[in-house]
C-alpha cells in the first residue's frame, strides 16, 4: 500500500519548492537541482531520477513502477501526468491560475478508479485561503467533500482546518534550511494544491506535522533531517506515531 501511495504521489513529492531569498537559508546556489531520491519503506526501495530543461522539471522516473511528466504554460505548471511502467496513464493533475498567478483551482483525475477531485480556492483579505473540495467522475466533480481553511506563517502553510461533519486540524513545523526543490520554476504556486490532508513545503522543510480530530491528537509525523554544506537536505528519517520505518536520501 505504501508503495502505491508513494508512486502516485511523485508529483506531490516534487511540488515542494520556491525561489525564496530567506536570509536564514543559503541563497548563493540558485542552480542546485534535485537529481535523484531513494525512498525506503517496508515494501521496498524506490529510486526516482529527475530531468530538467533549465530550471523546469520535465520528468520523474521511478524504477520498476512508472513516471511523471510535467507540463508548463510559460513559467507556471499547468499539468502533471502520471504513467505506470507499461505507459498507461493512471492519473493527471490540472492546475489553473487567477490573474495574480495564484492557484485558482486544481483537478485530480484518477483513471484507474474513474474518480475525479476538484478544489476551488478563495483568497481572503486576512491572508488565509479557503478551499472547497469536490468529488465526482473524470468529467464533472460537483459533490462537496469538505472545506478547508489554510493558515500561513512566514510564507509556509502553518495549519489546515478541515470541516466535513467533524473537524480535523493539522499543524506544521519547519526548519530554517533550504527546501530540496527551491530552484524549480513554478512550484512556489502549488504548496497547498494537493487533495486531502497534505501540504507541500515551500521555502523550508517540514520537521513535524500533528493532526487533531475534534480536539484530540490522532497522528504525529516527525522528520530527522541531515543537510549538506549548502543547507539542502541529503537524508530524511521519518517517524509516524513513534514508528520509524521510512527514509529518504536526496542527491543533487
Amino acid at each position: 500500500m505504501k508503495k502505491t501511495i508513494y508512486i502516485l504521489s511523485i508529483s506531490f513529492l516534487l511540488l515542494q519548492a520556491c525561489s525564496s531569498s530567506d536570509n536564514n537559508a543559503s541563497n548563493s546556489t540558485n542552480l542546485i537541482l534535485l537529481k535523484k531520491t531513494i525512498y525506503t519503506n517496508p515494501d521496498g526501495v524506490f529510486t526516482t531520477n529527475f530531468t530538467y530543461n533549465g530550471n523546469k522539471i520535465i520528468k520523474a522516473i521511478t524504477n520498476n513502477f512508472g513516471y511523471s511528466n510535467f507540463i508548463y504554460s510559460g513559467d507556471l505548471v499547468s499539468s502533471v501526468e502520471n504513467y505506470d511502467i507499461n505507459n498507461n496513464l493512471t492519473s493527471k493533475s490540472l492546475y489553473n491560475y487567477n490573474s495574480n498567478n495564484e492557484i485558482s483551482n486544481f483537478i485530480e483525475l484518477n483513471y484507474s478508479s474513474n474518480i475525479g477531485h476538484r478544489i476551488v480556492y478563495q483568497y481572503n483579505s486576512d491572508g488565509t485561503v479557503l478551499s472547497n473540495q469536490y468529488t465526482g467522475n473524470l468529467n464533472t466533480q460537483t459533490t462537496l467533500s469538505y472545506t478547508c481553511k489554510i493558515y500561513f506563517s512566514n510564507g509556509e502553510v502553518s495549519s489546515e482546518v478541515f470541516s466535513y461533519g467533524s473537524t480535523k486540524t493539522i499543524n506544521f513545523t519547519y526548519d530554517n534550511k533550504n527546501q530540496q526543490n527551491k530552484n524549480v520554476i513554478g512550484f512556489d504556486k502549488l504548496s497547498f494544491a494537493v487533495y486531502g490532508p497534505f501540504v507541500a513545503q515551500k521555502h523550508h522543510n517540514i520537521i513535524q506535522s500533528v493532526q487533531f480530530d475534534n480536539g484530540s491528537q490522532t497522528f504525529l509525523k516527525q522528520y530527522q533531517i541531515q543537510y549538506n554544506s549548502d543547507d539542502y537536505p541529503v537524508s530524511k528519517t521519518i517517524t509516524t506515531n513513534n514508528l520509524t520505518d521510512e527514509s529518504l536520501q536526496l542527491f543533487y
